[in-house]
This record gives structure tokens, sequence and C-alpha cells, in this order.
């Protein structure tokens, strides 16, 4: 589901990479949302770095501007309701996050997304967005979402045996590599420590730009359902002591595996609060695409060819 990401690689997904000056002109307008070429050239650079396969710059302006269009149909539709996030609701999450991440000030958050090579106006742009796709997942799930019961969740069981036998818990480390204004060296630095996981480290400490760095990069311990499913799916596939890259945007999140336990298969009766979510997420997800396709076809779009 949407909120069920950690917090810590929601911070850093919420970090813009900078975006060149580029001249200003509107690429769409949905219903009473303009979006801009410098909206467009954001997203553009926010699916860059989150995209783990490389894309063709048509096919990934294309994607963008999809993303927009949906977003600007999401503001449409919390507008009409009267449902809008206010600044003053994006001020509490931004406090919110800045003190779950150990940021002392917002001076001091502000001084942090300028060394990423990013600004405050565009992480607040990106929180706002966040938000009201809460709000938007929130009215579907009253609408929409009806009680799963023992079967249901019994089925799923029964047709994902392989992901319940493979039950891990994984204890991760983290070093975080600012791209800032030197990407030949980020890139010579993630080379260096992917390949040699003995020095993992000397990565944390001379180089890292996260808050883990206090605790020597380490995150904890997790298990499936706790991380981003794009996370997973590439750590769950390591050894213990071999280091995954992330691609994030404004820098580089190499991720090593400090331990790795096989717990045994994973009983029904422990994978009920997983499967639940799993299901909630799938239905949330379908009904989503369902009430995006009804809005474009009530909603006036024009876009810029």
């Amino acid at each position: 589901m949407f909120f069920s990401n950690l917090l810590i690689f929601a911070f850093y997904a919420s970090i813009q990479a900078p975006v060149p000056y580029i001249s200003e002109k509107i690429e769409a307008q949905v219903g009473q949302q303009i979006i801009t070429s410098t909206d467009l050239a954001m997203a553009e650079e926010q699916l860059k770095s989150q995209l783990l396969d490389k894309k063709s710059p048509e096919v990934l302006k294309k994607m963008a501007l999809n993303r927009l269009i949906d977003q600007a149909l999401i503001k449409e539709y919390l507008r009409s309701a009267n449902m809008e996030v206010s600044d003053q609701d994006v001020e509490r999450q931004l406090n919110a996050m800045r003190a779950a991440q150990g940021i002392a000030s917002m001076a001091d958050l502000q001084t942090y997304l300028e060394n990423q090579g990013s600004s405050f106006a565009a992480l607040k742009n990106q929180i706002r967005n966040q938000m009201e796709a809460g709000q938007f997942y929130q009215v579907l799930q009253r609408q929409s979402i009806r009680s799963l019961t023992e079967n249901d969740l019994m089925s799923y069981y029964q047709r994902h045996q392989d992901k319940f036998n493979s039950n891990f818990e994984i204890e991760v480390q983290e070093c975080f590599i600012p791209l800032t204004n030197n990407e030949k060296a980020a890139k010579s630095a993630q080379k260096k420590y992917e390949s040699n996981p003995k020095i993992f480290s000397e990565c944390v400490e001379k180089i890292s730009a996260a808050p883990s760095k206090m605790n020597n990069g380490r995150l904890g311990s997790f298990r499936r359902g706790d991380l981003r499913s794009d996370v997973e799916l590439v750590i769950f596939s390591l050894n213990k002591n071999e280091v995954a890259s992330i691609p994030q945007p404004g820098g580089i999140q190499l991720l090593k595996i400090v331990e790795k336990k096989d717990l045994g298969p994973k009983s029904f009766e422990e994978a009920k609060e997983e499967i639940q979510k799993a299901l909630e997420a799938e239905r949330l997800e379908a009904a989503r695409e369902k009430t995006l396709s009804q809005l474009r076809s009530l909603t006036l779009i024009k876009i810029d060819s």
C-alpha cells in the first residue's frame, strides 16, 4: 500500500536531482491544473533515478507526463470533493519527516537538501503529491474495498507458496553516495564498494550522506513486506556480505547484507497479516486504475503536441 514504505526510503525518494534551466511553457492542462515544462523535467529526473532499467528519452517523457496527468486528476478530484491538502498539512508532514530523520530544524533540512543538489520547494511539492495520493487512496478504500474473508486469504496463500517458503530475515547496512556535481566520482565509488564488501564501512565513514551514518550505516533487520517492493526484489536475492545499489534521486544508495537468516516456511497463520496487506494493496490499485480511467473520460485534458 502507498504508506507501507519505510520512512527512510521515502525520504530519499523525495529528494529531487537538480533540473537544468529550460524555457518555461505549458505542456498540458488537466481541468484547472497546469503542467509546465519545469514540472515535466522534474518528473523525468525523478523517474530516471527510480527506474532500475534505462528508458529512451521519448518513453521517459511519456511516462513522466502520464504520472503528472494522474496527479493532476487526483488534485481535481480532491478539489471537487473539498478534500484539498492545505499548506498547513504539508508543513506538519515536513516537520514530522524532519524530526524522524533527526534533523534539528527546518533550516538544517534546507541545508541538507541544498547539499544534495535539491531544493526545499521541490521537497514540499513532492510531499504534497504524496499526501494527495494518500487522501485519494483513503477515499477509494472507504468506497470500494470490501472485507476480506478467510477463504480469500487462504486462496492467496495457496497461490503463492513459493513466496512463503522463501522466508528470510536480513540485517542491512547502508551507504548513501550523493551525486552532487561529480557523478563520475560517485559512480567510481559505487563500483569500488559494490565489488569489495569487506571495506563497506569505509564507504559509510568517508562518503555516506545518510542519517544512518551516525549508526555505522545500520538500518536494522527486515522481513518481506517491510520495504518497498522494488527494493525487496533486489536485496532479498542477495547472500550475506553482498551489496546492491538502489538508484535514488540525488544519489546512489548501497545496501549491504550483514546477516541473512532462513526462518523456514511461513505458516498460513504467520502469513495472514502480510496476505491481508497484499490483497488490500492489489484491490486498491485496481480501484485506483478504474477511478483514474473514469476521471480521464470526464475531465478536459489538453496536451501540447
